[in-house]
């Protein structure tokens, strides 16, 4: 058995003594407690038989989970590749809950270490202090790049916004894209926020569903960075049932940066497009600024802006399979009087599967940055 340090967990409890009796606050409490990851049980129950002047006892029951948690799979994606992930979680390393988690993840075309340590901080506004390193390889439109990152952050949640507050520094090492010999250096210390609202009626599979997600960042040379730089980019979904079988999906995102030395930002802070979770018909981030060498041939180097945009309609045949339909279009570039949009149109299967669901895409890219005259997408979950 284990037990948790005396208080820790009374700061989650959302109301007082003598607040009016809610069962709205009960699931909020078992939803927080849920959300710590502790538990493999939790069992509230008011118990109104023994209410003593009006005031009615909630017990609150918990079964600690298994302390570690290892994990190991397989992963494939059109964007990555073929690849293997290994993890260990410690759920709770003290008294204090705080938590531990180490995950390697290699695959073709990207490999990532990431170790993380978790603080609870309960009084102010659910959430955690994090500290967490990682070390990641990704060549960007065959342009060799490795990135070391350690951030320190805050999260909470207000009302349905779930916040992060967070100081990042990266340094980053990238060949010389004009000639793919010399490596240039970047590091950037930068503050950041991210914020996400979301409302669904179903988290596997929602008929009616919403949501925004805004990131924030900045860098300053006072404090370090090679750079002064602001970036934005915000994302939204919305989802809507028609019937018991069809569903409209949208989904749009944008995002610009303001630097006077954006020569000197590096490849994985660029804006790209293209890919599954963006221009469906173009590869992963395919779509962007780029120069042709002598030969003709294009690099993609990013983008200071971007605007992408998607409609998507799904019919359900079956209770288990269905099909879609979808145009996506989008760009990622330097100057709001050049960009055009490259457009990608499609159609797909759609599997609900017992670990969530399974999309599979054909799609073809009508503009000039597209490779493949046919592309296929596929993703899990």
């Amino acid at each position: 058995g284990h037990e948790s340090r005396p208080g820790l967990l009374e700061n989650l409890v959302p109301w007082q003594p003598g607040t009016p009796f809610d069962q709205a606050r009960l699931l909020a409490l078992q939803r927080s407690l849920a959300e710590l990851d502790y538990f493999s049980a939790i069992d509230i129950t008011p118990e109104p038989e023994d209410a003593v002047a009006g005031q009615v006892p909630v017990k609150v029951a918990l079964a600690m989970g298994k302390r570690n948690v290892y994990s190991a799979g397989l992963r494939a994606g059109t964007d990555t590749g073929l690849g293997v992930t290994a993890g260990l979680e410690r759920r709770w390393v003290n008294d204090r809950g705080h938590k531990f988690k180490a995950l390697a993840s290699l695959a073709q075309r990207r490999n990532d270490v990431t170790v993380q340590y978790k603080v609870p901080a309960f009084k102010w506004l659910d959430g955690w202090y994090t500290l967490s390193a990682s070390v990641r390889e990704e060549p960007i439109d065959l342009v060799d790049n490795q990135l070391v990152e350690l951030v320190g952050s805050r999260s909470g949640k207000i009302g349905n916004w779930d916040l992060v507050a967070a100081m990042n520094l990266r340094r980053e090492r990238y060949e010389d894209s004009v000639t793919g010999q010399d490596y240039s250096y970047s590091t950037l210390v930068s503050p950041s926020l991210w914020a996400k609202w979301a409302r669904t009626d179903d988290l596997l599979y929602p008929r009616r569903a919403m949501g925004v997600t805004l990131e924030l960042s900045g860098g300053s040379t006072g404090l370090g960075s090679d750079i002064d730089f602001v970036q934005l980019r915000a994302q939204g979904q919305w989802i809507h049932g028609f019937g018991r079988r069809d569903r409209l999906l949208l989904r749009a995102e944008a995002g610009t940066t303001v630097s006077d030395d954006f020569a000197l930002f590096p490849p994985s802070l660029r804006f790209y497009a293209g890919g599954d979770r963006s221009v469906r018909g173009y590869g992963y981030r395919e779509i962007g600024q780029y120069f042709e060498d002598v030969n003709g041939d294009r690099y993609v180097f990013g983008g200071k802006h971007l605007m992408v945009a998607s409609v998507e309609y799904e019919r359900m045949f079956t209770r288990e399979w269905g099909g879609a339909v979808f145009v996506d279009a989008g760009d990622a570039f330097d100057s709001f009087d050049a960009y055009e949009w490259e457009v990608g149109v499609g159609f797909g299967v759609r599997w609900r599967s017992p670990v969530g669901p399974v999309r599979v895409d054909i799609a073809h890219g009508l503009g000039d940055a597209a490779q493949s005259s046919l592309r296929l997408h596929f993703n899990i979950g």
